[in-house]
């Protein structure tokens, strides 16, 4: 049965104004986060063993922050974390949490990761019971008629993480843009971090966007991998997910060593 809370969030969905609502989504959030660890979900319990204290890390597709404040507690103050979130009501919901969370080690950057530096269109869909759904907007180059536009700037990774240092980890949940990410990101997949990233297509269709991202990085020595009940297991034809971790060799033998009973 739905708490008083759940209830509460629920009546705030159906009948807030949107700027009330985003206030609301503030508080909701920032609740969440609080609480956020590894535990918080599957992949991030693998994440937990490839990121090490003092580390520099991307989460690309930052959303409200979970991701962003699970890796600011890995990376202690020593590491950084770039959070990239395209959106500009949710970027002010993240640089809000970041703020009030006082994740001094997070570097927020309102920008959407493509192959080239300019502007493009975003739709905002809406959510089945009520309010816009800012956390699944989406690049468009067909823009639906019944949903709000919003225009965003874009900027290659490696433009945005020139002055950085080395990479060791990415994460990147894009709705559907990963491979122009991808494509912005050629000095990024050169310092070989390990990635886990949102595949939108069947990387088992020939010809799809999925196929194209991991013949991409097979490449450039990546190996994909999935979780499935908590195991880390090698991506096989067939295998339909919809996260992927892309390692290569070292990070197999670093999580090997440091955490074998992750492996199915």
């Amino acid at each position: 049965m739905p708490g008083i809370y759940d209830i509460t969030r629920h009546l705030a969905l159906r009948l807030l104004p949107e700027r009330a609502l985003r206030e609301f989504k503030k508080v909701h959030d920032r609740r969440v986060l609080r609480g956020a660890t590894p535990a918080a979900e599957p992949d991030l319990e693998i994440v937990a063993e490839l990121v090490r204290g003092g580390d520099i890390v991307v989460d690309v597709g930052a959303n409200f922050g979970l991701y962003t404040k699970v890796l600011s507690d890995l990376v202690g103050p020593t590491g950084r974390v770039y959070g990239i979130e395209p959106v500009p009501e949710t970027f002010d919901i993240l640089v809000t949490n970041i703020e009030r969370l006082d994740l001094a080690n997070v570097i927020p950057l309102n920008l959407a990761a493509s192959e080239r530096a300019g502007d493009a269109t975003m739709e905002i869909p809406r959510r089945p019971k009520g309010g816009e759904n800012f956390y699944r907007a989406r690049l468009s180059d067909a823009p639906d008629g019944t949903l709000r536009r919003v225009v965003v700037a874009t900027a290659p990774l490696d433009d945005m993480l020139r002055d950085a240092g080395t990479v060791s980890f990415v994460k990147v949940d894009v709705e559907g843009h990963e491979l122009s990410c991808l494509a912005g990101a050629t000095r990024l997949i050169a310092q070989q971090p390990a990635w886990l990233i949102e595949v939108s297509t069947d990387p088992c269709n020939d010809g799809s966007g999925g196929h194209r991202l991991f013949s991409r990085l097979a490449g450039h020595g990546y190996s994909p991998w999935y979780v499935r009940n908590g195991s880390l297991l090698p991506f096989a034809e067939g295998i339909r997910s919809t996260n992927y971790f892309f390692l290569g060799d070292g990070h197999e033998a670093a999580l090997r060593e440091r955490a074998p009973d992750l492996f199915g």
